[in-house]
């Protein structure tokens, strides 16, 4: 297993068992998805011999991607537009835009069923066409 395997997994652990119970299931999503658009931005952005704890925040490319990540999750229809301008929207920018598109394509087969207590989310079975 790869370092940036077992660095995702443990962060994954922990946000899974100290953060996930404090959010709302609606916003649930919205959280996790920045966190897979930031695995992301690692893997794309910085070479597997330089991941550390400060290797994306000291890259000029992964740190856009980074804070990119949490304004298209958080408000996309305020900054999905950026996506589409190349002058605002450099290498950084681009990784999460196309994740994001990714991932909005592919919340079509999810269905959420909500009762009083929990959220169950399932993904439906794709059509191929």
């Amino acid at each position: 297993m790869t370092f940036y395997v077992r660095v995702s997994v443990c962060i994954f652990v922990f946000f899974a068992a100290c953060v996930l119970p404090m959010i709302r299931g609606e916003d649930m999503h919205k959280y996790v998805g920045v966190a897979r658009c930031r695995a992301e931005c690692v893997d794309k952005l910085i070479p597997e011999s330089n991941i550390g704890d400060e290797a994306c925040m000291n890259d000029q490319s992964c740190f856009m991607c980074w804070e990119t990540c949490s304004m298209l999750y958080m408000d996309y229809q305020v900054w999905g537009m950026m996506c589409k301008v190349p002058e605002l929207c450099y290498e950084g920018c681009q990784v999460s835009c196309r994740f994001s598109r990714r991932a909005r394509a592919s919340r079509r087969n999810i269905c959420r069923h909500r009762t009083s207590t929990n959220s169950q989310f399932r993904w439906r079975t794709p059509i191929l066409s």
